[in-house]
């Protein structure tokens, strides 16, 4: 029979699909790179854990699937997923820490310093995770296991390599994470005059700028603590079997080849539950806000849905606008010697939002 379990985990991750969709849109349209990966690597892992969860919702393992193809690529995606999304959680905030750094301010950001900062955040987000992969197979005894629900999933030998080289570079990273969610909670506090004085011209801004920490905070907070559990069970799992000395010909020997599927009574992994949880949480945060809404109001015109729904045509953020021009040029005569550093401020926080 199917799990019940199998039926809510591929409800939840096409949930956390659907509702992804926007914000990547929005996210790489705008070029924002470190929002834009976090999105596109969560809607990855709940695309497999969909399919996972619908391709082996049992555990009769005479009718399962061996996975050849599929399974090949999505262990190695899995593998680096985790640096994927850790890293950038760490280049957004990273760049909020930046905005905030007064010590290192600029009346605005040239063309070069855009693009040195594209390329940092690309090879994060995307050239760390392809390294990670190719770590991976240094340590990988078989193709892959398979297991009830959770599918597709990576092995690991029984060697020191194994916790260095996967199961560390996840935490390392997380501890990096909560470096700049620190740094940013102190410097917030430290410049809290200086920063309420910036944003009072655009509750947008400060929209933004909120929602990009809390979520990057209420991430790492989730994903830390399953990141320490994989790292600790892999530990003690090779621990229990015994540490055996690295061999690249005993690793990649001829058992390398096999599959192992393995029934888990209606049992799913952890991360997976941590996966579709993010990708809700992601929609929670940027889904919900007044560009997404004009977003959305964008995409219903072009359906032909203002002929019969008028509001459409309104904008949350359209209203106002010249007196929020008024009052920014005001505010800004008016704060003297502060115009320089809330006008460096405020163009830092254009290029990481």
């Amino acid at each position: 029979p199917v799990y019940g379990t199998a039926v809510v985990v591929a409800v939840l991750a096409a949930l956390a699909i659907l509702l992804d969709i926007p914000p990547l849109v929005w996210h790489f349209r705008n070029r924002n790179i470190a929002a834009g990966s976090l999105v596109l690597w969560l809607l990855f892992l709940n695309l497999a854990i969909f399919v996972n969860a619908i391709l082996w919702p049992t555990d009769d393992i005479s009718i399962w699937w061996t996975g050849s193809g599929l399974c090949d690529i999505e262990v190695y995606m899995f593998v680096g997923s985790w640096i994927g999304v850790v890293g950038a959680i760490a280049c957004i905030l990273r760049g909020l820490a930046n905005v905030l750094d007064t010590k290192n301010t600029v009346v605005t950001t040239s063309k070069n310093d855009r693009r040195r900062k594209y390329a940092m955040e690309i090879t994060v987000c995307f050239g760390l995770p392809v390294i990670q992969m190719a770590l991976y197979y240094i340590v990988q005894p078989i193709r892959y296991f398979i297991y009830g629900i959770s599918g597709c999933t990576p092995a690991a030998d029984n060697s020191w390599p194994s916790i260095v080289l996967v199961a560390l570079p996840p935490v390392l990273v997380c501890l990096v994470c909560a470096f700049y969610a620190c740094l940013v909670l102190y410097r917030l506090y430290r410049y809290r005059i200086d920063f309420s004085r910036l944003l009072a011209a655009s509750n947008t801004t400060r929209s933004r700028f909120l929602r990009l920490f809390l979520m990057s905070c209420t991430l790492i907070i989730g994903i830390l603590p399953v990141a320490v559990y994989m790292f600790y069970y892999t530990a003690v799992h090779i621990s229990m079997d015994g540490i055996v000395p690295y061999s690249w010909s005993r690793v990649h020997g001829e058992h390398w080849n096999s599959v192992l599927l393995i029934p888990m009574g209606g049992a799913v992994y952890p991360d997976r539950w941590c996966w579709i949880g993010a990708g809700i949480g992601v929609f929670a945060f940027f889904g919900t806000g007044s560009e997404a809404a004009d977003m959305y109001r964008a995409w219903l015109r072009r359906l032909g849905f203002a002929y019969c729904m008028p509001c459409l045509f309104r904008s949350r953020r359209g209203s106002g606008s010249g007196n929020h021009s008024a009052t920014t040029t005001s505010r800004r005569r008016s704060s003297g010697g502060n115009a320089s550093w809330t006008t460096s401020v405020r163009d830092r926080a254009k290029s990481v939002f």
